[in-house]
């Protein structure tokens, strides 16, 4: 029996890490998109602390 068992929690603990993977990757786009037009608004407002410009001059 427990032979059975053991393909079936295999597959769903691959399954569930692919589903965390693809989970986490679509949070870090959002994040990253986010990030990106934060610091493109922060560009076009002209907030110039030294970080914020060195990032508009890298985008």
């Amino acid at each position: 029996m427990e032979s059975l068992l053991f393909p079936v929690a295999v597959a769903h603990r691959m399954i569930t890490i692919q589903f965390g993977f693809s989970f986490l990757k679509s949070e870090i786009s959002v994040l990253a998109s986010k990030t990106i037009s934060f610091i493109s608004i922060g560009c076009v407002l002209g907030i110039n602390s030294v970080g914020n410009f060195i990032l508009c001059y890298i985008l």
